[in-house]
C-alpha cells in the first residue's frame, strides 16, 4: 500500500493536476492562472508594456506563495509537494512567456496550461485560437465622393482607388495578397513602400486591439489598366509563416499551392451588432467616411484564408 501511494504522488508531480488539492492555497492558485490566461487571450490588457508587466506581477505572486509554501505548518508534506509543482509548472509558463509572447509561444503555453484550467478557462482559450478580425474593404470610384463597401462580386473600373481596414482580436501573423485579372500576384501586406509606422515586432505580427490601415490611413491602391476577375487573399495564422513570406510578384499559378497550404477558408459576415458598429475610415483628400464593419471568423481554426473577389472592368 506505502508502495502504491508513492507512485501515485510521482504521477501528481510529474503532471499538472486539473484541481487544487490544498483548499488553503486554492484561490490563489486559481487567480494566477486566471491572470495568465487573461493576459494571453487580450481580456485584461492594452498593449505589450501592460502583457510585460502583468507577467512580472504574476511572477512575483508565484514568488510570494513559495515563500508561504515554505513556512506552512498545517499541510503534509505529500500535500505541499503537489502545491509546490503546480506553481513551478506556473512559474516555467510564464518565464517562458516572458522569452517569446508571440501567438506560437502563446498557444505553447496555454497547451502547458489546459490541465489546470476550468471549463471557463478553456473556452477563453479554444476562443484564443479561434481566429477573429473586425474588418472592412472599401473603394472610391475615381478616387472620388465617398468610401463604398468593397464586397464579394463587386464591379470596380480602372482608376477606382480601395483600401482595407482591420481589427485583429488576438495577436497573429497576417499576410494579404492580390491577384490581378492576369493571374499576376502581388502582395499588399507587409508592404515597406506604404508602411509608415514600421512595428517593433517583424511587420506582419499584428497586435490585438490594434487598427490596421492598408496601405496607410491616408493613402489607398488604385487599379491600372489590366481589366478582369480579381482576388484579394487574406491569410491570417498563429505561426510565423517563412514560405508566405517570401511570395511577391508571381504567377498564381506558383504561389497557390503555398497560399492555401493547410488553411481552412473563413468567410467575413455582417456584424451582428449592425449599423452600431462601424469604422472611421480617412481618405487622401482628408473626406471620412464611417462604413459598417464585418467580421472574419476563423473557424478553420489557427490558420486561415479569406478570398474576395471582384471585377475589374
Amino acid at each position: 500500500m506505502k508502495k502504491l501511494y508513492i507512485v501515485c504522488l510521482m504521477a501528481w508531480l510529474i503532471y499538472p493536476i486539473p484541481s487544487i488539492a490544498v483548499p488553503l492555497f486554492a484561490p490563489v492558485i486559481e487567480g494566477i492562472i486566471s491572470g495568465i490566461v487573461g493576459t494571453i487571450t487580450g481580456q485584461v490588457i492594452s498593449s505589450p508594456d501592460d502583457s510585460t508587466q502583468k507577467y512580472e506581477k504574476l511572477l512575483a505572486e508565484i514568488h510570494a506563495l513559495k515563500e508561504q509554501i515554505k513556512t506552512d505548518k498545517s499541510h503534509s508534506e505529500q500535500e505541499l509537494a503537489v502545491v509546490k509543482r503546480q506553481v513551478e509548472v506556473l512559474q516555467e509558463i510564464l518565464m517562458e512567456l516572458q522569452q517569446d509572447d508571440s501567438p506560437g509561444g502563446k498557444s505553447a503555453a496555454l497547451e502547458k496550461l489546459s490541465p489546470m484550467l476550468s471549463d471557463k478557462q478553456k473556452t477563453k482559450s479554444l476562443q484564443k485560437q479561434l481566429l477573429q478580425f473586425d474588418i472592412v474593404y472599401s473603394f472610391r470610384p475615381k478616387n472620388e465622393g465617398e468610401l463604398q463597401p468593397l464586397r464579394e462580386g463587386t464591379i470596380l473600373h480602372s482608376g477606382d482607388t480601395y483600401k482595407i481596414v482591420f481589427i485583429p482580436k488576438q495577436d497573429a501573423y497576417v499576410y494579404i495578397f492580390q491577384v490581378d485579372g492576369h493571374n499576376q500576384l502581388s502582395r499588399l501586406f507587409p508592404n515597406q513602400r506604404y508602411d509608415e509606422t514600421p512595428l517593433s515586432q517583424p511587420n506582419h505580427y499584428v497586435s490585438a486591439g490594434r487598427t490596421y490601415h492598408i496601405p496607410s490611413e491616408q493613402k489607398s491602391f488604385q487599379l491600372d489598366q489590366n481589366t478582369g476577375e480579381e482576388k484579394i487573399y487574406f491569410i491570417a495564422t498563429t505561426e510565423q509563416d517563412h514560405e508566405l513570406e517570401k511570395l511577391n510578384n508571381m504567377t498564381l499559378k506558383e504561389a497557390e499551392p503555398i497560399l492555401l497550404r493547410g488553411r481552412g477558408v473563413s468567410g467575413i459576415v455582417d456584424d451582428p451588432k449592425g449599423s452600431s458598429s462601424r469604422q472611421q475610415i480617412k481618405t487622401e483628400d482628408g473626406q471620412v467616411s464611417h462604413l459598417a464593419n464585418r467580421k472574419l471568423f476563423g473557424k478553420c481554426g489557427n490558420n486561415c484564408v479569406s478570398i474576395l473577389t471582384f471585377k475589374h472592368r
